[in-house]
């Protein structure tokens, strides 16, 4: 089990990368080995946060486990910033709460 999160993890931190670069490349800033790599490497550690915030609270809420991944996917691509997204992530879960 502990290994199969490592692999979501590390796929998450990936695919996340992928998505800061996207987002570099939308922003028209120019292209430098300094801004791709701290795009990709900020946007994949906040994508892995985002996905172990909700990885927690998986098993209690009972949501799949593509909704983490998928979560933190859209936060990406849709370029949130850091507190935006973990009030969104926070306002989320207790919504789905209340509906219990």
């Amino acid at each position: 089990m502990v290994k199969e999160d490592v692999l979501i993890f590390a796929a998450v931190f990936g695919v996340m990368g992928l998505t800061g670069l996207a987002v570099l490349l939308k922003s028209g800033r120019p292209l430098t080995v300094r801004a791709v790599t701290a795009n990709m490497l900020f946007s994949g550690l906040m994508g892995m946060g985002n996905c172990m915030v909700f990885w927690g609270f998986r098993e209690q809420l009972g949501i799949s486990v593509w909704t983490p991944i998928g979560v933190a996917v859209l936060i990406g691509l849709s370029g949130l910033k850091a507190l935006d997204a973990l009030d969104w992530m926070l306002s989320f879960l207790v919504r789905i709460k209340k509906n219990d």
